[in-house]
């Protein structure tokens, strides 16, 4: 018997003496980890998936018994996502489900919660000076912070800015940098008073360090009333939101003096599965519109899972339309003096229409080549010309119809 602890893993043998409780022996297995989630662990045949404080591993009883020498890092299978698991909070890896899938030769895990909202708490600040100090204006004098204890939506304050002419915006520095990978949206609950010259005088924008301003988005305020602006993190690579660094407020409206209110700042968590191959050792995303709350096996042994909202079984055998995209990470080609990026290389088969986008330096917004990668059902190699100098860049290749079609990505290569 294995007794999973947070902290350890301990055996409890029991065959030489069954039936006498005083002669079982109880070890602890000499590798210092143990299991965060309930039901994230996954035991079959000769093998046990724990979660882990540092990551998922991977055991067989040779590893369990006190004299195993296999360094524990060497057991860590998650290395490949672990950046996705480390941005996980304690509470986030405890609910963590887990799942064997024998028909794909898989196991499943399930990272994240979509109903669930984490505040940022950018916004509670005690008095004007500790506002003013976090959130620097370009124009103390046009653009003025301040804060607020009676205008607000939850907490005990909320940021008051008072903007008289357009172009200016304050700037709060986050440190340390947050980690938004995994995660699906943001939103901002703001108020506007003392101003009406549309519906867009305020902008969010939120940096980070490797995507850039990821996102540049109007608040959108139609009237004097508290609204919620959601901003969509999805299509923004876990990379390049792994080292949110900024936040920007800008005043974007062309004539008069506005009084701007900011509170709950949030950012919602979002259900993704990771797949771990049993054959290739490898890991595959997948990514459902739906929140499942319970992962079980039906009579064929089809991995299965109970929507948590709408409360429907949905079969994961089963193909569903959604988009798809991968992205590769950023890569370094020079230090000073621009490189060019001669040619785009990429050998695949799709049944649908591919796009591939360059992006450069830390522009993750606007591509700077976008190639078409034609229908293709057997694997075809296109050579394309990017003929473009940075010093930074990186390659999205999405298929933004959502369709069940079938595609496989064998290589892509810059050159």
């Amino acid at each position: 018997m294995v007794i999973l602890k947070k902290g350890s893993i301990s055996i409890l043998n029991i065959k030489t003496s069954p039936a006498s409780p005083g002669s079982w022996a109880l070890t602890q297995a000499i590798h210092q980890i143990g299991n965060l989630a309930p039901k994230g662990y996954v035991s079959f045949h000769d093998m046990l998936f724990v979660c882990a404080y540092d990551g998922i591993y991977l055991l067989s009883p040779n590893n369990l018994a006190e004299s195993d020498a296999t360094p524990t890092e060497l057991l860590r299978v998650s290395e490949p996502i672990n950046d996705i698991y480390l941005a996980l909070s304690e509470t986030q890896r405890a609910a963590i489900k887990g799942m064997h899938d024998p028909k794909k030769s898989e196991v499943l895990f399930s990272f994240g919660d979509a109903a669930t909202e984490l505040e940022l708490d950018y916004m509670e600040y005690s008095s004007d000076g500790n506002a003013q100090a976090a959130y620097v204006a370009t124009n103390a004098v046009e653009m003025q912070v301040y804060s607020e204890a009676t205008i607000k939506q939850q907490g005990s304050y909320s940021l008051k800015i008072i903007s008289l002419t357009n172009g200016n915006y304050v700037e709060k520095a986050v440190s340390p940098v947050k980690n938004l990978a995994g995660k699906s949206q943001i939103s901002i609950q703001a108020i506007r008073t003392a101003i009406s010259v549309g519906n867009s005088d305020h902008r969010l924008d939120i940096f980070d360090d490797i995507g850039g301003w990821i996102i540049q988005e109007d608040i959108n305020l139609v009237d004097t009333s508290w609204a919620t602006k959601v901003f969509d993190l999805s299509g923004v690579d876990d990379e390049n939101k792994s080292n949110i660094s900024k936040i920007r407020i800008t005043r974007t409206a062309p004539i008069g003096a506005s009084f701007l209110y900011v509170d709950n700042l949030v950012y919602f968590d979002t259900q993704v599965f990771y797949a771990y191959s049993l054959i290739s050792k490898g890991w595959r995303q997948i990514e459902s519109g739906n929140d499942i709350s319970i992962l079980t096996r039906d009579e064929n042994d089809n991995v299965m899972g109970m929507g948590s909202t709408d409360k429907k079984v949905y079969a994961f055998n089963k193909k569903e339309s959604v988009e798809i995209a991968v992205a590769s990470k950023v890569f370094n080609i020079s230090v000073d003096t621009p490189d060019v990026i001669r040619h785009l290389i990429v050998t695949y088969k799709s049944e649908s229409a591919l796009t591939a986008e360059i992006y450069v330096e830390n522009n993750n917004v606007t591509p700077v080549v976008t190639v078409t990668l034609p229908v293709n059902t057997a694997f075809t190699t296109i050579k394309a010309a990017i003929k473009y100098r940075a010093n930074k860049f990186k390659v999205r290749i999405i298929d933004d119809t959502a369709s069940i079609t079938d595609t496989q990505i064998s290589q892509i290569e810059i050159i």
